[in-house]
């Protein structure tokens, strides 16, 4: 190392100096309450889910494939006159309240 340089005080032997002398710097320590950090007011959820529904029911999804339409128009959902197809809101919260509310997820071996 030239005489000018001087070294950090950052490094592998910093990070071995700090295991070593029991510092813990956990982002989350034991005992702390979990699940208050909420971002969206339940008045900014109701105001997504609603701008959601519009979007479905205005807007819909555009060149939808025949297969889709097989399964889609009979079960309510309507072609606008520009081929979009949308799905009216009644029916996409019928989906939802039928819809699980939760699934298992298997993790490979």
């Amino acid at each position: 190392m030239s005489a000018g340089r001087r070294r950090g005080k950052g490094g592998s032997g910093a990070r071995r100096q700090a295991r070593s002398g029991g510092i813990r710097q956990d982002a989350v320590h034991p005992g702390l309450e979990g699940g208050r950090y909420q971002p969206l007011s339940k008045h900014d959820i109701a105001r997504i889910y609603d701008a959601a529904l519009d979007i479905l029911a205005r807007i819909g999804i555009g060149d939808p494939i025949p297969e889709i339409l097989h399964y889609a128009l009979p079960g309510g959902c309507e072609l606008d006159d520009s081929g979009r197809l949308l799905f009216p809101r009644p029916l996409v919260e019928d989906l939802i309240s039928v819809s699980a509310r939760s699934y298992p997820v298997y993790a490979p071996n």
